[in-house]
């Protein structure tokens, strides 16, 4: 998915950090850490204090102890990731308003996820799936939830579920 690979040989580092910034697209990076024997102790992306940020076409690759950690930012878009191999969550945001995460991966992670004290919160057909501690994705202090839309059936990991996207061909 990812065109450009980011590897980070210091597992104490996040391989990707963005802040202070606006109006921002992000796309088709596959960010890593390159695994030791030990776990990471820094997450793969961490995004703040940021305004209009879209992240598509991703892979965020653990063994960092988070795939993507975004907090205090207005409007943000996370479409068609691979978030995936993360010793702890596949995705953290808090203190956000205007989140939306449609179409991705979210596998083989500790938790897949947790969304807490945000407003305006969108989830539609992500797969998530074979994470260690369940599949449920932890929400605490919603403000206002928009739509939670899952697939229902995963054919194949690597195939797209076109009718649960509402697409047809």
């Amino acid at each position: 998915m990812g065109n450009v690979i980011i590897i980070c040989t210091d597992t104490s580092s996040i391989v990707l950090s963005i802040e202070k910034s606006k109006n921002i697209l992000i796309s088709k990076l596959h960010l890593t850490h390159k695994p030791r024997a030990r776990q990471c102790s820094e997450g793969v992306l961490y995004v703040a204090h940021r305004k209009k940020i879209v992240i598509s076409k991703y892979v965020l690759d653990g063994c960092g102890t988070y795939g993507i950690d975004v907090q205090t930012v207005d409007n943000i878009l996370i479409w068609d990731c691979e978030i995936k191999n993360n010793s702890w969550l596949g995705f953290a945001i808090a203190v956000c308003n205007g989140v939306t995460l449609i179409g991705n991966k979210i596998h083989d992670n500790n938790y897949p996820g947790q969304i807490g004290d945000c407003g305006k919160v969108k989830l539609k057909h992500n797969k998530i799936f074979n994470n260690k501690k369940g599949n449920k994705i932890k929400m605490r202090h919603i403000r206002e939830v928009l739509s939670l839309i899952f697939c229902k059936y995963i054919l194949k990991v690597t195939q797209i579920c076109f009718s649960c996207l509402g697409l047809s061909f």
